[in-house]
This record gives structure tokens, C-alpha cells and sequence, in this order.
């Protein structure tokens, strides 16, 4: 996991952040399935917005093949809960729009 607050990385089930105490989501939602490398562009954006995302992969002999689409790449990006109406806004906004392409 990773911490909003101080981006410390530490284990899953932990309920606060060992360094600074910031309380950890409990719930992480799909934001949305994407194939690579839409799903890099989409985690480097909404972590530069302060939101935390975690990436999974449906099977994991897609990235060690160098599938890039089809059922084996495809990549779940998952947010906290509580943000992820801010995160369905950010990535449906312009400025993602117009940095991605």
C-alpha cells in the first residue's frame, strides 16, 4: 500500500500509516479497465493529482508476453473509494485529454 499523506509504501491490512498515522482507504473501487501503456499514463496522472491507485492485472503473463490487448493485458485501475468520483472526473477532463495525446 501506499500512503496519501506521505507516500509511504507498507503492507496490506494496515488501518493507519506507520509514519505519519494518515488513516489508509478500506475500500478500493475500479475506476476503470484499460489495456497498456493507458494504464501508466492514467496512474502517473492521478498520482501527480494526489490520489493513491493500484494496478491489476487480469493475468499476468500479459506483460511478460508484451501483450498490449485482448483479455490477457487488460489492467484494472482501482482508487480509494472516496475518490473515485474526483478520479472519473480528472481523466474525463481536458487537461488529461490534452496531455495524452
Amino acid at each position: 500500500m501506499l500512503c496519501r499523506s506521505c507516500h509511504c509504501q507498507f503492507a496490506d491490512g494496515i488501518k493507519e500509516c506507520p509514519d505519519c498515522r494518515h488513516p489508509v482507504p478500506v475500500s478500493w473501487k475500479l475506476l476503470k479497465t484499460v489495456y497498456p501503456p493507458e494504464d501508466t499514463l492514467i496512474k502517473g496522472f492521478l498520482e501527480s493529482c494526489g490520489i493513491p491507485v493500484i494496478i491489476r492485472q487480469r493475468e499476468s503473463i500479459g506483460r511478460v508476453q508484451g501483450l498490449s490487448f485482448g483479455p490477457l493485458a487488460e489492467v484494472m485501475i482501482m482508487v480509494p473509494e472516496e475518490t473515485l468520483q474526483e478520479a472519473k472526473l480528472l481523466i474525463d477532463s481536458e487537461s488529461f485529454s490534452s496531455d495524452t495525446h
